[in-house]
């Protein structure tokens, strides 16, 4: 029977010769086949990789790149095209100072002489408001406007604001009968064609009549049946009286808002 020792000794050299005989990893990271096949693969990946379809057609392309730069690419200055790089047109553009606007006074004159304008003189009401839906009556209505002249006035022409019929209407200037008070005798008329719109409408009388400073005056209207009344909701009260037929018999005098307008020739 072996001792304790020498059994020890057996055991050591049987574990050393069972590791050489079945190729553990100390025999296999030792040899050179390992080596030599780490070798071979890093050869290989570089032949891999040098003689591809990969790597030498991209160096071979070159001369396509260069074809595609001198194509369609425009290296020049930016195309004209249809900019128009000269001066702006001028076109109908006035270039020149405001027109100055052509004014005519009311009488008709159009001129720079203001000696021959005529302006308005006296008149009461004389904004553009009217009471809408009122009408003259008739027929052959007179109605008779009493004014008083604070100043020397040469009278060329009056007005009403009126329209919405198509026909005539006469004006007439009166003296004035003051025990009535009026109409005394005629010194001028005058007849306008009736625009059908709502405005001021009137005539100009073919001579002047003068009225001296603080005299009084009568401004006769002849409408037609059914226009626009020449009278205002509020404002200044105005003498009046009306007649039909003709410029006598008078009714009234009443008080009311009539609108009206006389023109006067400058005093020269």
């Amino acid at each position: 029977m072996l001792s304790s020792s020498v059994r020890s000794a057996a055991v050591i050299v049987l574990v050393v010769l069972s590791a050489c005989a079945s190729g553990g990893g100390l025999a296999s990271d030792a040899g050179t086949s390992s080596d030599a096949v780490a070798s071979r693969d890093a050869n290989l990946a570089d032949a891999a990789l040098d003689t591809s379809l990969v790597d030498a057609p991209s160096d071979a392309a070159r001369p396509v790149d260069a074809t595609m730069d001198a194509s369609a690419v425009d290296a020049g200055a930016p195309d004209a095209g249809l900019l128009d790089a000269g001066a702006a047109d001028l076109g109908l553009v006035d270039l020149g100072p405001p027109d100055a606007a052509v004014v005519c006074d009311p009488c008709g004159v159009c001129d720079t002489n203001a000696t021959n304008d005529c302006f308005m003189c006296a008149g009461a009401n004389t904004d553009d408001v009217v009471v809408g839906g009122s009408t003259t009556g008739g027929p052959n209505l007179y109605l008779a406007i009493r004014f008083a002249a604070t100043g020397t006035m040469k009278v060329v022409r009056a007005e009403m604001f009126t329209g919405e019929r198509s026909s005539d209407n006469t004006l007439s200037l009166w003296t004035d009968n003051a025990t009535g008070p009026e109409p005394l005798a005629m010194s001028a008329t005058a007849t306008f064609g009736l625009a059908m719109t709502n405005a001021w409408q009137g005539a100009n009388f073919p001579s002047l009549t003068e009225y001296s400073s603080g005299s009084f005056g009568w401004l006769i209207w002849q409408p037609v049946v059914g226009q626009q009344s020449s009278t205002a909701p509020s404002g200044t009260s105005v003498t009046y009286r009306g007649a039909f037929g003709g410029p006598t018999g008078w009714n009234g005098p009443f008080m009311g808002f009539i609108k009206y307008k006389l023109y006067c020739a400058p005093s020269v």
